[in-house]
């Protein structure tokens, strides 16, 4: 029990190696010897971070190839390593990233050499290592744009085929397991352009290229397919157990037009949200509140161009729209994913559409980039799409996957910090404290999250229980270290010291209380029936008989309360009614008497065997007359009505033998 506190001790250590390190409410960074040509993702990691993949761009005229990047973030927006993925002459194009639970990562892209292409997929180690790389060995595969994971744990790839001798292009799937071994493969003939795909319910993929949309069941084949007039491009979808939302951006330069869709899991239209301005938009991911945030381009009505970060509801009504604008980073234009971290702050990737410069924002718990947003209100309405049920066309293809070479390389990536707001972490054991003695404490941490803890007793929670005296310390490792530390003491105690007697008692007897208890500040008796004595010595009688549990309360100068406790036996009142006297005159057993310790008064009635009243006397016994003259020797019927101390009424009936 905690019963004061005395004297603030609260020691903050910060162990910084560089301005990084610090827990951040908001920074922005930007990586200063890479540039990516391609689109950025971003996902969670199991520990907190993340992984950022893309593809590398070169100035150099006489570089002819472009690598694959991947880069690891640590929690605290630190990059913890980078790699970069060389495809001997070939060009590499980033497309898609799949992170297991365990960490390790499927990535599809394609590379090309002169006019053909070919889609790739690596497995790679949670570390980034190289688990194997493959090519997918067809002649016609040109481009590839998504990679998934489908619920029988099998993955696929979605991309198109262009015959660079003139055949009709096509959107293709292929289904492969976790050694590359294909499965299925088909071509869908309908609608062939950029697109994405995921992998939904039941072993189902869900397609989008251009303004198609359609789902092929675990074998390949079409289970339906829209059309949707007015649907432009939209980013892969969120996935709920209903439901699949996408949000849709224009095609056009000149159109800014965007739109949250939603289609329920038989494909239908739910609804089409509010309008806002943006393009290029990034997968919905869901915030803890149940919101949707997303990121995207932002264009102003002089053309310029910025990181736009939206929060809308789950039926497309748009809550906010700011645009990310900070003198000191220069030109961001497009925002390409997002990372929502434990604490709900986001980390949103962007870049330099036309330099290539990649950008780290982060936002704090609130969604809000304090390095730099403006809000912004362009939130206007669109129409509802038109619907074109269709069905496509799909064939088999012979496509399989064979073994490639592919070097990797660590690469030193710098990043540099534009702006940073530290999130002050002040973590707070509490003030010195004493403690009752034989109570015991809890100690918790004030500052919960992803952070790791060490306790001076070696304990790795968030908070540990304290049984001893002693001075306590804490660490909360996060982004930066916090230490507190609280001393606490113990109260020596009340050694109690008191008389109750007699502990055993017939119902109506007295029995004593008696506090000897030195050094106390205040104290109370409960006798253990309801009632309370404020006196040091008292006498008590209890009204039942039983056994009774007797309590005194004690408190010390520092409020410390100590108790101990007793058992009363009480038993039942003895009333004795003998069944014979002699009233001879030799002194002996003269009268018949009711004795007993709990009556107060008594009523004695005595009648012969016929039943003629011949006695009546209070609180007197019988001397065997009748109005003076003895009675015969015999038997006597007797009536007691007896009141006891307590009030209470009782009624006895009997016999008595009269003998001379």
């Amino acid at each position: 029990m905690k019963i004061y506190f005395k004297n603030i001790f609260i020691l903050i250590v910060l162990l910084v190696l560089n301005l990084s390190t610090f827990s951040q409410k908001s920074l922005m960074k930007k990586i200063i010897n890479l540039r990516s040509e391609s689109y950025i993702y971003t996902h969670n990691t199991s520990d907190g971070g993340w992984i950022t993949a893309t593809s590398r761009k070169y100035f150099d005229a006489h570089q002819e190839k472009s690598g694959l990047i991947v880069i690891k973030y640590n929690k605290c927006s630190q990059i913890e390593w980078s790699k970069q993925y060389n495809f001997n002459n070939d060009y590499f194009t980033f497309s898609d990233i799949c992170i297991e639970n365990n960490g390790n990562m499927m990535i599809c892209g394609y590379s090309c050499f002169y006019d053909s292409c070919n889609p790739v997929v690596i497995s790679l180690s949670s570390n980034g290592n190289l688990i194997w790389y493959k090519k997918l060995s067809s002649s016609l595969a040109k481009y590839v744009y998504s990679i998934g994971k489908t619920t029988d744990n099998n993955y696929f790839i979605f991309g198109m085929i262009a015959d660079i001798n003139g055949a009709m292009p096509c959107n293709f799937i292929v289904k492969f397991n976790s050694a590359a071994t294909v499965l299925w493969s088909y071509k869908y003939y309908d609608n062939p352009v950029w697109g994405e795909a995921v992998a939904v319910e039941s072993n189902h993929i869900l397609v989008r290229s251009g303004n198609l949309i359609y789902k092929v069941n675990g074998n390949g084949q079409v289970v339906w397919a829209q059309r949707f007039i007015g649907l432009h491009y939209s980013s892969k979808p969120l996935i709920t157990s209903n439901s699949y939302i996408y949000t849709n951006y224009p095609s056009s330069p000149n159109d800014t037009s965007c739109h949250i869709l939603n289609l329920n899991t038989s494909g239908f239209l739910t609804f089409t949200g509010t309008g806002f301005n943006g393009k290029n938009l990034s997968k919905a991911k869901k915030l803890s509140n149940g919101n949707l945030i997303f990121t995207g381009t932002y264009k102003d009505n002089s053309g310029n161009s910025f990181v736009s970060l939206i929060e809308a509801t789950q039926n497309g009504g748009i809550l906010s729209q700011k645009i990310i604008n900070n003198s000191n980073a220069g030109t961001i234009d497009r925002g390409c994913d997002i990372v929502i971290l434990a604490d709900n702050s986001l980390v949103i990737t962007a870049k330099n559409n036309q330099s290539g410069e990649i950008f780290l924002i982060k936002t704090d718990q609130n969604q809000e980039v304090l390095c730099g947003e403006t809000n912004i209100n362009s939130i206007f309405t669109v129409p509802d799409l038109n619907i074109i049920t269709e069905f496509n066309y799909q064939f088999p293809i012979n496509e399989g996957f064979t073994s490639a070479n592919l070097n990797i390389v660590n690469v030193n990536l710098i990043d540099t910090s534009l702006c940073f707001i530290p999130d002050t972490m002040n973590l707070d054991l509490g003030n010195d404290t004493i403690l009752c003695a034989g109570s015991e404490l809890k100690l918790k941490s004030n500052i919960t999250g992803n952070y790791t803890y060490l306790w001076s007793t070696g304990e790795t929670s968030s908070e540990i229980t304290v049984l001893s005296a002693g001075t306590y310390w804490l660490k909360v490792i996060g982004c930066d270290t916090v230490t507190d530390s609280i001393k606490i003491n113990y109260t020596k105690g009340l050694s109690i010291d008191y008389t109750i007697y007699p502990l055993k008692v017939d119902l109506g007897e007295h029995v004593s209380f008696s506090n000897n208890t030195t050094n106390y500040q205040n104290y109370f008796w409960e006798t253990g029936d309801g009632t309370i004595y404020l006196q040091n010595h008292f006498e008590h009688i209890y009204e039942n008989h039983g056994y009774f549990y007797p309590v005194i309360h004690l408190t010390d100068s520092f409020n410390c309360h100590y108790t101990d406790t007793a058992k009363v036996e009480v038993r039942f009142a003895t009333i004795y009614i003998p069944n014979s006297f002699t009233p001879n005159g030799d002194g002996i057993n003269e009268f018949f008497e009711i004795k007993g310790e709990s009556i107060k008064t008594y009523t004695l009635y005595i009648y012969n065997r016929w039943g003629q009243l011949i006695y009546t006397a209070q609180n007197h016994g019988w001397d065997g007359t009748n109005l003076g003259n003895p009675c015969q020797n015999g038997v006597y019927n007797y009536k007691a009505e007896i009141k006891d101390i307590f009030g209470r009424y009782t009624e006895r009936k009997g016999n008595i033998v009269l003998i001379r």
